[in-house]
C-alpha cells in the first residue's frame, strides 16, 4: 500500500515542508468520507419532509426522543417553504405521560411540543387531535423512537396510529439494527444510548408496519432516497433502517412521490 504525502505551501506557492499526514489529519479526512449517524439521520428526514410536502400533506407529527431534537424549526421551514399553511405538532415521547395534554411551548418557527409516551397511543392522539385536523392527511416521523418501546406496546400502538389516521395519511419509520449497527463505528452510536433498546431485525421493523401499504423497499436509512447525497456509503453506516407508508388504500400516485 502506497502512503499519501502532504506538501505544505505558502501564499507565494513555495513548497515549505512535506511528509505524511498525521493521524488527526487522517481522522479528519476519514470523518469527511463517512459523516456520523445523526447527520445522514438528519438529511433523510428532511428528504423525507420534502417529499411528503410535494405531495401535499400539510399536517406534520414529529414523535422523538427528547435527546434527539434540535432542528424541528428547520424542519418545519422545509414544509413551510412548499406547503405555507404546513403544521407541525412535536411529541417528546419521554417524558410523563401524565401530562401529555400540556403544551410545553411553541418553537420559533410555530410548531407545538407536548408530552406523551408511546406505549399511551391513546393520550398522544389526544393530544394530536386537539391541534390537527384528523379528517385530512397526516404525516407521522417515527425517526428512532419504537426502538425503545417493546415489542407489545409497539404493535398495539401501531394499530392505533393506523386506525385513526386518514386515508391518505403517511408514517415514516427509520429504527436502529443489530443488523447493520454492529458494524457502525463505536463513536457514532452515542445518539442510541438510551435505558431501553429494543434490537430489531429488518423483519421485525417491517412487521410493525403491517396494514399499513409501505412505498419502494425497506433499506438502510442513507440509502432510502435516491437524493441523498451519501447514498454510496456502506449499508452499515447509517446503523438503521428506514421506510415509508401509507394508510389505509393508497393510488398508485404514492410510489411516485419520492
Amino acid at each position: 500500500m502506497t502512503t499519501a504525502r502532504v506538501r505544505l505551501v505558502d501564499s507565494t506557492g513555495t513548497v515549505v515542508g512535506s511528509g505524511e499526514p498525521g493521524p488527526r489529519r487522517r481522522l479528519a479526512a476519514a470523518a469527511e468520507q463517512r459523516p456520523d449517524t445523526e447527520r445522514l439521520d438528519r438529511i433523510h428526514t428532511e428528504l423525507v419532509v420534502a417529499a411528503l410536502a410535494r405531495r401535499g400533506l400539510q399536517q406534520f407529527i414529529d414523535v422523538r426522543l427528547p435527546m434527539l431534537r434540535g432542528f424541528e424549526d428547520d424542519l418545519h421551514r422545509i414544509a413551510r417553504r412548499i406547503q405555507p399553511r404546513a403544521t407541525w405538532l412535536c411529541i417528546d415521547h419521554e417524558l410523563p405521560s401524565s401530562r401529555a395534554r400540556r403544551t410545553l411551548g411553541t418553537m420559533l418557527g410555530g410548531a407545538h411540543v407536548v408530552r406523551a409516551r408511546f406505549e399511551e397511543m391513546d393520550q398522544l392522539l389526544d393530544a394530536a387531535e386537539a391541534r390537527l385536523d384528523r379528517t385530512q392527511p397526516i404525516a407521522v416521523l417515527l425517526h428512532d423512537v419504537l426502538f425503545q418501546v417493546r415489542d407489545a406496546p409497539a404493535r398495539a400502538g401501531m394499530v392505533l396510529l393506523r386506525e385513526w389516521l386518514a386515508a391518505g395519511s403517511a408514517v415514516s419509520l427509520t429504527h436502529p439494527s443489530p443488523d447493520l449497527i454492529g458494524r457502525a463505528r463505536p463513536a457514532d452510536l452515542t445518539a442510541r444510548r438510551a435505558p431501553l433498546f429494543q434490537g430489531r431485525r429488518r423483519a421485525q421493523i417491517a412487521a410493525l408496519l403491517d396494514g399499513f401499504h409501505q412505498v419502494g423497499r425497506m433499506v438502510p436509512t442513507h440509502q432510502w432516497h435516491p437524493s441523498h447525497p451519501y447514498r454510496g456509503q456502506p449499508g452499515w453506516a447509517a446503523g438503521g433502517y428506514a421506510a415509508l407508508a401509507f394508510t389505509p388504500h393508497p393510488s398508485s400516485r404514492e410510489g411516485a412521490c419520492m
